[in-house]
């Protein structure tokens, strides 16, 4: 840790923060309003500010916007007494600014499932926001159940089917039996795309009910890599996990997956549910999308934590991932594999805070609940260099800034590699 490179102590932070190349964005408090910010990575200005709102979708959850690529949506200032709100779309690499019509919506936006758009639902509908042009239009999800990333199962069986959905029209329809023959979606799943190499996965998991529990064996999970347009499976995996760090934030965007060997034993269900792990053993990986090869490895053992999906990687000042190797720690360049048990002192320990707004509060009553988070080294012990800061508005290191927040502040603190 090396200084404060800016402080605004005007900004009251509301949500986490996300950097698109020099730009900061957050939704925020200021004046008693709720508005949401676009600041100059290197010196704290604004870049922009727009009045935003709930509108009708975060009575009594955690105020939240929705992220796609380089673009952000969220709720802006509600236009009547109602709550109705135009959603706006704002490109933070290019400055693009859109809004849709005002409706009352109901939910946060997201990344919609099917497409490369936005989408928010109202009281009965569904609606897509173009990205280009903010034009709403309503949509119906292919019929069954939702996968993820444009793939669903329509529950059909005898055969089983596999369905792509891109640009809100449905690409292909096939029988999961012909692409990988005796699998099946109803033990479990994970998805990931990749639109740079127009490439689809999903990885099946191979497991079995006994005695009121779960057991599945890891190392023959299957991993479809599939062609977006055609549904050819270009490859196949055996024992892959490609939700494990995949979606970690970054500058450089990198796909991550775990082989991994052993059982997996699940016993309750929700919140009750636990999980037993044997015989485990991992190795973190980078690989193409496009063929499947692995483009470098790293032994990790057998600690579970590195599968804890629900879980933060850590980055220490380098950008590099830590993870457990049981008997100590490594740190992971994500894009190119190297590494090192160098670790770094600027990790973050603590991880439970979000902001709440109830139906019969304004933007001036938002209350702060849970945790705060300290810097602290990957033992966690307190580090002496920073004060402590309000997860989860904490960022990876972007150009040798991390960006923390303070009770009633914003503040970019420069970091330096050991």
């Amino acid at each position: 840790m090396s200084g404060t490179a800016w402080t605004r102590q005007d900004i009251e932070p509301a949500t986490e923060f996300t950097i698109v190349g020099s730009t900061v964005f957050f939704l925020g408090i200021q004046g008693n309003q709720l508005y949401a910010f676009g600041l100059d990575l290197k010196t704290g200005k604004n870049r922009f500010r727009i009045g935003a709102s709930p509108s009708g979708a975060t009575q009594g959850v955690a105020v939240a916007y929705g992220t796609l690529g380089d673009t952000v949506a969220f709720y802006g200032e509600n236009e009547d007494l109602k709550g109705s709100a135009p959603m706006w779309l704002v490109n933070l690499k290019t400055g693009k600014q859109t809004k849709t019509n005002k409706t009352l919506w109901k939910s946060t936006p997201v990344a919609c499932d099917h497409d490369h758009a936005f989408c928010g639902r109202t009281e009965d509908t569904t609606w897509r926001a173009d990205l280009r042009t903010g034009e709403l239009t309503s949509f119906t999800l292919p019929p069954g159940r939702t996968l993820g990333d444009g793939l669903s199962d329509p529950l059909q069986r005898d055969p089983e089917m596999l369905t792509y959905t891109k640009d809100d029209v449905q690409q292909w329809s096939l029988p999961l039996q012909t692409m990988a023959p005796g699998a099946s979606t109803d033990r479990g799943w994970s998805t990931w795309s990749d639109d740079r190499t127009r490439m689809v996965g999903i990885d099946l998991y191979q497991g079995e009910q006994k005695a009121g529990a779960w057991q599945f064996d890891l190392g023959a999970t299957r991993t479809l890599g599939i062609e977006q347009a055609s549904g050819h499976v270009a490859w196949t995996g055996r024992g892959q996990l490609t939700d494990c760090g995949a979606s970690h934030p970054g500058e450089q965007r990198a796909l991550v997956r775990c082989a991994v060997r052993g059982t997996e034993t699940i016993t309750g269900d929700g919140s009750a549910a636990k999980q037993v792990y044997h015989g485990l053993d991992l190795t973190i990986q980078g690989f193409n999308p496009a063929t499947g090869a692995t483009t470098w490895q790293v032994p990790l053992g057998g600690d579970a934590d590195n599968l804890a999906d629900d879980k933060a990687i850590p980055t220490d000042a380098r950008g590099r991932w830590i993870y457990s190797t049981g008997h100590g720690y490594v740190a992971v360049d994500p894009v190119t594999g190297a590494h090192d048990t160098t670790v770094g002192d600027q990790n973050w320990c603590e991880f439970r805070t979000r902001i709440v707004i109830r139906p019969e509060m304004t933007a001036q009553d938002l209350k702060r609940v849970g945790a705060q988070t300290a810097p602290c080294d990957r033992a966690g012990r307190r580090s002496p260099q920073a004060p402590r800061t309000i997860n989860p508005t904490i960022t990876p290191v972007h150009q040798g800034l991390v960006v923390t927040a303070g009770q009633t502040s914003v503040s970019a603190l420069r970091v330096s590699p050991r």
